[in-house]
C-alpha cells in the first residue's frame, strides 16, 4: 500500500487543485471577451513563516468578480499548515506536530452611484476558520465613498467575530480535544468562558494631494470579550504551576498614517507609514515603517522595506513568574505581554506578464508574480523568524 499522506501535505496539495481550478475558470472566461460583461482576477499566493519552534505553510486561493453595473463578488480560501513542537500550542511530548486550519471567506458588494459625480461602495463579507482547537465565525460590512472624482475617500467598516476555544492534547497519555472549561487542570476560581468575541470599527481617510502624493489616515477601534489566554500555557506562581489567566475584556486603540510619493524622473515611490497602538491592558506599541518601490523595467519593479516595531508590557506581566504572590487574579507567561522590540527587512519583486502575450500562457497577461522575503529580529522569547511569500495574478 502506497504511504498515507501527511496532513500538510494533503491541505497543500488541494490549496493548489482548487488554485488551477481557479485559473482554468479565469482562463475559460477571458476565452468568452465577445460578452464584455465581468471582469475580474484570480490570485494564488504561498506564504512561508519559520521561528525556532514553529513553522507555518500557508497556501492561499483569491478570487473576484464585478459587473458592469456595479455588483462585486469575491471569495478567499487558505489553509494554514502549522507545525509546532511548542508546550503552548498543545505538545505533551518531545515531538513536532502539524495542525491544519482551513480559513473560508466570501464577499458581495455593489457601488450605488449618489449624486454630484460620489459613488458608495458597500461589501458584506463572511469568513470561516475551523481547527481542531479553535473555531471562528466573521461578519464585516465596508462602506467607501468616493468624492471629489475619487480623490477624496472616506472608508467606515465595521466587524464582529465570535470564536470558540477547545484544548488538543498531543502526544502522552493525555493525547486528544478537550473541551476547555470540562478540563479540571485549567479550572479557575470563576469559570472561563470558552468564547472570545470581538467588536471592530475602523474610519479612514485617503486624500490625493497631487498628481504624486497620497495620503492616508486612519483610526482603529476594537472591543475584546472572553476567553483571551492560551489554553495550554501553565504559569509558577508561588511553586505551583497554574493556567494562564488573563482579563475577561480588552479595549484597542490605534492611529495610523500612510504617505506615498511617487518620482517620476526615476520611476521611484516612496512610503512612509506609521502606527501608534494602546489598550486597556497598558501595553502601546509604536510602528514606523519605510518602503521604497523601484520600477526596473516596464515588467519589473523591486520593493525593499524596513519596519521596527516597539511595545510595553501588560500591567499583569512579570518577567520573573516567581514574583506573582498567590493569590494574584491575572497570570500570564505569554511572550506577547513582555516589553520587546523587532526590526523586520524585506525585499520583494513582482513582474508583469505581457510578454506571455500570443503564447499559449496568453490568458495569464495583465498579471503579475512576486518574490518576497522578510527578515524578522525581535527580542522576545519566540526568537528571530523567516517570511518569505510568492503570489500570482491574472486578471480577466
Amino acid at each position: 500500500m502506497p504511504p498515507e499522506s501527511s496532513p500538510r501535505s494533503s491541505a497543500l496539495r488541494n490549496a493548489l487543485a482548487l488554485g488551477v481550478l481557479t485559473l482554468l475558470l479565469a482562463n475559460a472566461v477571458r476565452a468568452d471577451e465577445t460578452t464584455g460583461t465581468w471582469t475580474g482576477a484570480v490570485e494564488l499566493r504561498g506564504n512561508y513563516y519559520w521561528e525556532r519552534s514553529t513553522r507555518v505553510y500557508a497556501p492561499a486561493v483569491h478570487g473576484e468578480l464585478a459587473s458592469p453595473d456595479g455588483v462585486l463578488l469575491s471569495v478567499d480560501y487558505l489553509v494554514d499548515a502549522i507545525t509546532s513542537a511548542s508546550v503552548a500550542a498543545g505538545v505533551n511530548a518531545d515531538v513536532r506536530f502539524t495542525e491544519i486550519r482551513h480559513d473560508l471567506g466570501v464577499g458581495a458588494g455593489y457601488e450605488f452611484d449618489v449624486g454630484n459625480d460620489a459613488t458608495l461602495l458597500s461589501t458584506v463579507r463572511l469568513r470561516w476558520s475551523e481547527e481542531p482547537d479553535y473555531s471562528s465565525r466573521g461578519i464585516t460590512w465596508s462602506n467607501q465613498l468616493a468624492l471629489n472624482d475619487r480623490s477624496t475617500l472616506l472608508t467606515l467598516n465595521a466587524s464582529y467575530l465570535f470564536d470558540d476555544v477547545r484544548m488538543r492534547i498531543m502526544g502522552g497519555p493525555r493525547m486528544g480535544i478537550y473541551d476547555v472549561d470540562a478540563m479540571s487542570t485549567v479550572e479557575q476560581t470563576n469559570p472561563w468562558d470558552i468564547d472570545f468575541n470581538v467588536t471592530a470599527l475602523t474610519l479612514g481617510v485617503t486624500q490625493t494631494l497631487s498628481p504624486t502624493l497620497l495620503l492616508d489616515v486612519g483610526y482603529d477601534f476594537a472591543y475584546l470579550d472572553g476567553y483571551q489566554n492560551n489554553v495550554y500555557r501553565q504559569v509558577p506562581v508561588a511553586g505551583t504551576p497554574r493556567a494562564e489567566n488573563h482579563p475577561r475584556e480588552r479595549i484597542r486603540h490605534a492611529i495610523y498614517a500612510r504617505l506615498a510619493w511617487y518620482l517620476p524622473a526615476t520611476r521611484t515611490s516612496l512610503q512612509a507609514l506609521y502606527r501608534a497602538y494602546v489598550d486597556s491592558w497598558d501595553v502601546a506599541a509604536l510602528t514606523p515603517e519605510a518602503r521604497i518601490y523601484q520600477e526596473i523595467t516596464d515588467l519589473a519593479q523591486l520593493r525593499l522595506r524596513y519596519r521596527f516595531y516597539s511595545q510595553t508590557q501588560a500591567y499583569f506581566y512579570q518577567a520573573d513568574t516567581s514574583n506573582y504572590a498567590s493569590e494574584a487574579t491575572f497570570v500570564t507567561a505569554d511572550p506577547k505581554m513582555s516589553a520587546f522590540h523587532s526590526h523586520l527587512v524585506g525585499l520583494q519583486l513582482t513582474l508583469g506578464l505581457d510578454f506571455l502575450d500570443g503564447s499559449s500562457l496568453g490568458f495569464a497577461r495583465g498579471g503579475s508574480i512576486d518574490f518576497g522575503v522578510d527578515y524578522l529580529w525581535q527580542t522576545s522569547r519566540f526568537g528571530n523568524a523567516v517570511i518569505a511569500q510568492m503570489g500570482l495574478r491574472v486578471p480577466f
